[in-house]
């Protein structure tokens, strides 16, 4: 040691080594064995699960008490196109609005909620030397009994199909479990603010539209029901084409026919043609009503619904979105994914991805990965 009393560059690394292996060999262990002493959740139908894994643990018979609760949907309303949904809660003070949107969604379509919040592993082994670090058993516990306390305090007897905490990477895990559940929908959160990580890794919110095969939809404040607007921007593009279709199915199924729902389509002209702005905002305008016409010619709106077209020129698409959305009181925009990678978001930005970090309404993303799939999922 040197006079300080540090340790030398030697002993440090040997100690650094020494603590990682105990630590691989700790998880190791309980990747195979529930944590001891745990192997029980105290939330009725909330598994313990280490990922990746095969399949879930089975539901008990709370679980399955809940889920026979499933309120049976309403027969006058549009047929709803979820039966399963999965809400992905970190436990942050804004995880409520994503059960209040979540339970809300499940109590109008009569579709099974499923909530999940994944444990992610700590990036470092050494925490702060002046204060004691909670040992891995007592972090799962406290993340268990937060996930309880948020769905007892949202949700309170509302049915919840299954409720788990799963010690994995969040985006992983929110992927497997909206398979392993057959979700339509997946619920998240805005990520929370963390500048380097989002710009050079992306957030958990990037990753799983990544590599999602639902639609998401993420939100900041709980989605306003009944639907009254709702914004769709529009390329021309195929992607764009089916995002409407999906629209127009959430205003039919989330709308009140009665009052109507307006599904506003909106091509906004990038500020690439300023010189030629004006002019070229007029030639869009028949392209885009008949861009309308063959979206509406596909996708029948349901009773109530009415579809208004738009242009606008804006210095910056995002925004133009955001501010005509802002403008019509929207309840929801509505966008397609580029499905670049974490380096092209950082370099050359995402319209998509832009709107959804600066929104202060929920979004709802069609990843780019349903692409591949057929349009029968959430018509999308």
């Amino acid at each position: 040691r040197y006079g300080d009393g540090a340790p030398t560059g030697s002993h440090a690394y040997l100690r650094r080594s020494a603590c990682s292996i105990l630590f691989i060999l700790f998880i190791l262990s309980k990747a195979v064995h529930p944590v001891e002493g745990r192997s029980s959740s105290p939330i009725p139908g909330v598994g313990l699960c280490v990922g990746p894994r095969a399949a879930y643990p089975a539901a008990d018979a709370s679980t399955a008490a809940r889920a026979a609760r499933t309120p049976t949907p309403d027969p006058a309303m549009p047929t709803a196109p979820l039966t399963s949904l999965l809400a992905a809660v970190d436990l942050s003070a804004t995880a409520t609005v994503v059960l209040d949107t979540a339970a809300a969604l499940a109590a109008r379509s009569g579709a099974a909620l499923h909530v999940l919040h994944a444990f992610e592993l700590p990036a470092s082994l050494y925490g702060e030397p002046t204060k004691r670090r909670a040992s891995f058993p007592e972090r799962i516990a406290q993340a268990e009994a937060r996930l309880h306390e948020q769905i007892g305090g949202r949700l309170g007897d509302a049915p919840v199909a299954s409720a788990e905490v799963v010690i994995y990477e969040a985006y992983k895990a929110i992927y497997e479990r909206a398979q392993q559940v057959g979700a339509e929908l997946i619920v998240l959160g805005a990520h929370r603010p963390h500048p380097l990580a989002d710009l050079l890794l992306g957030s958990t919110v990037d990753r799983v539209l990544r590599t999602a095969e639902v639609p998401c939809l993420v939100t900041r404040a709980a989605l306003r029901l009944p639907l009254r607007r709702v914004v769709v921007p529009v390329d021309f593009s195929a992607s764009a084409r089916a995002v409407a279709a999906t629209a127009l199915a959430w205003a039919g199924w989330l709308g009140d026919a009665d009052a109507g729902v307006e599904v506003h389509l909106l091509h906004v002209v990038p500020q690439d043609y300023e010189p030629v702005a004006e002019e070229l905002v007029e030639r869009v305008r028949p392209a885009l009503h008949d861009e309308v016409e063959a979206i509406l010619e596909e996708t029948p709106p349901a009773r109530g619904v009415r579809v208004h077209p738009e242009v606008r020129w804006g210095a910056s698409v995002p925004d133009a979105i955001l501010a005509y959305a802002a403008q019509t009181d929207a309840d929801l925009l509505a966008l397609g994914t580029q499905g670049y990678g974490a380096l092209a978001h950082a370099l050359l930005g995402s319209i998509a991805a832009a709107v959804t970090r600066r929104a202060s309404l929920p979004v709802l993303l069609r990843p780019a990965a349903m692409r591949a799939l057929p349009d029968s999922r959430l018509t999308g």
